[in-house]
């Protein structure tokens, strides 16, 4: 299911979070996921941010188009688009 919390995951009742917020805040900073609960429903999850410091690096869309299609595209998806956009009008 979806909704379950994980293994690593931190049940919080939203009532408990202001007598135990720096517990929470520190699983947090620990890269733990804190799943909210009201009435014992989820309600919200905070998803800790990666610390790595370092941005993500985006995937090789040439190399993928080259792997799904055989070649490289001769036109850029911007250019694509400007042009089926100038066909319909």
């Amino acid at each position: 299911m979806e909704n379950m919390p994980t293994q690593n995951s931190r049940v919080a009742k939203i009532d408990d979070i202001p007598a135990h917020l720096y517990e929470i805040i520190k699983d947090i900073r620990q890269g733990r996921e804190v799943v909210l609960t009201e009435h014992e429903k989820i309600i919200a999850r905070i998803i800790p941010v990666s610390n790595s410091g370092k941005p993500e690096k985006w995937p090789a869309f040439s190399e993928r188009a080259i792997a799904i299609f055989g070649k490289s595209p001769k036109t850029s998806a911007s250019e694509s688009l400007t042009k089926t956009r100038e066909e319909r009008f």
